[in-house]
């Protein structure tokens, strides 16, 4: 796996993220796959919304994926604490 430093810095306390993306691409026989998965290091996420880069201590909604500027404007929920999940 290569890993793929970011080199971004967290968008709400400006101090650089660790870790980043791996890609593996895989023969599948007639074709491949490609998957890309995140370093054990990697400490931030990027907004799926937005494309912000957030460090994970600095979201209030880190499983979510999206920084927490986005969450609100779309009303999202956070699966560990929505209606009927064990939290």
């Amino acid at each position: 796996m290569q890993d793929q430093e970011s080199g971004d810095v967290c968008s709400v306390c400006k101090k650089s993220v660790k870790g980043g993306f791996g890609v593996i691409e895989e023969d599948a026989g007639d074709g491949f796959t490609i998957e890309i998965s995140a370093t054990p290091d990697r400490d931030f996420n990027v907004c799926d919304a937005c494309n912000d880069v957030v460090h994970f201590a600095c979201s209030r909604h880190p499983e979510t994926g999206y920084c927490d500027r986005c969450f609100e404007k779309y009303n999202l929920e956070d699966p560990e604490t929505a209606p009927g999940s064990a939290a």
